[in-house]
């Protein structure tokens, strides 16, 4: 792939980021990813998530793509050819109270609403066989089973490695790049890419770097697009 002429550069190299551009380069699309730092690498997000794979407590728009999304974890190891340190070990969320007991029994129901089906309202003594040790205040529990958690540092990677076999080009922004010194921008040459197509921001920076490729639409630079 000539980096220079790009379909798309995806600004940002999170686990965001990275799958994303193993989507598209899978789809044969010519991808660059823009990343200021190595992979997951500290203090980015990436690296000091907690990991959690989670469906329980997911805005209902949310929740189809979450079903869906736990459904692919369970191949993504395989899929990848990469140790994710995946496990399912379900999710639960506790209520110290009578009044917090009554809310989540609320909850689990807007969750079975939303499609969460197998989420369930467990009592004092469920909790504690899940969670063996669990303070005296506890008096119930929302517990998704089919919630779990992933390792974030592996996962990014994989997903970056994985992009990269698909012919996904990794680099960093150059000196003169608004990323790092917040000028804005006036053409994407900055970025070393001459022409792209799109350009997709997954970086805390995105704000800044979306109003300074708003300029650049009249380049038929499609900001912050994949369509």
């Amino acid at each position: 792939m000539n980096a220079p002429n790009t379909d798309i550069v995806i600004v940002g190299g999170g686990v965001i980021g990275n799958s994303i551009a193993y989507h598209l380069a899978r789809r044969r699309r010519q991808v660059l990813v823009v990343e200021r730092s190595g992979v997951a690498v500290s203090p980015a997000a990436s690296w000091a998530s907690a990991g959690g794979v989670r469906r329980q407590g997911r805005h209902p728009a949310e929740a189809m793509l979450a079903i869906e999304a736990i459904e692919r974890w369970r191949i993504l190891e395989q899929e990848l050819q990469a140790d994710l340190h995946y496990r399912q070990g379900g999710n639960l969320l506790l209520a110290e109270s009578d009044t917090e007991a009554n809310q989540l029994s609320e909850f689990v129901h807007r969750q079975q609403e939303v499609g969460f089906v197998d989420v369930r309202l467990v009592d004092r003594n469920e909790a504690l066989a899940l969670v063996p040790g669990l303070n005296e205040r506890v008096v119930a529990g929302s517990y998704s089973p089919s919630d779990g958690q992933a390792d974030p540092v592996l996962t990014t990677r994989a997903f970056a490695s994985a992009a990269q076999r698909f012919g996904a080009i990794y680099r960093p922004p150059p000196l003169s790049s608004p990323w790092m010194n917040h000028r804005g921008m006036k053409a994407a040459f900055l970025f070393g890419v001459e022409w792209a197509r799109h350009f997709h921001f997954c970086s805390s920076q995105k704000e800044h770097l979306s109003s300074s490729f708003a300029r650049l639409q009249q380049k038929s630079v499609a900001v912050g697009s994949l369509a």
